[in-house]
């Protein structure tokens, strides 16, 4: 699917005022450290919680991550940190 015309002029002024992309799309800032902590920033909440399975919703999608061990390790207004063995991340939306 091609961004409409709004979406292709966000784009344009964002390049041109170099501002990142997640904040003007409203999209996730993802960190992944190895296979050891996941940083989601701009998260619109957990959706499900489990030690082998994390729902992290954002706008426009979810993100699920998948491993042993999970823990929230810190969830504030906009950012949330899962820790553990993690062994995938997948993204949907």
């Amino acid at each position: 699917m091609r961004p409409g015309r709004g979406g292709r002029l966000k784009k344009k002024i964002a390049g041109l005022l170099e501002l990142p992309g997640d904040l003007v799309f409203d999209l996730p800032r993802i960190t992944l450290i190895g296979n050891m902590e996941l940083t989601v920033e701009n998260h619109r909440g957990l959706m499900e919680y489990s030690t082998h399975r994390v729902v992290i919703g954002f706008g426009g999608g979810q993100m699920t991550v998948e491993g042993c061990d999970l823990v929230i390790r810190r969830i504030v207004k906009d950012e949330v940190t899962v820790t553990g063995r993690i062994s995938s991340v997948g993204l949907e939306g």
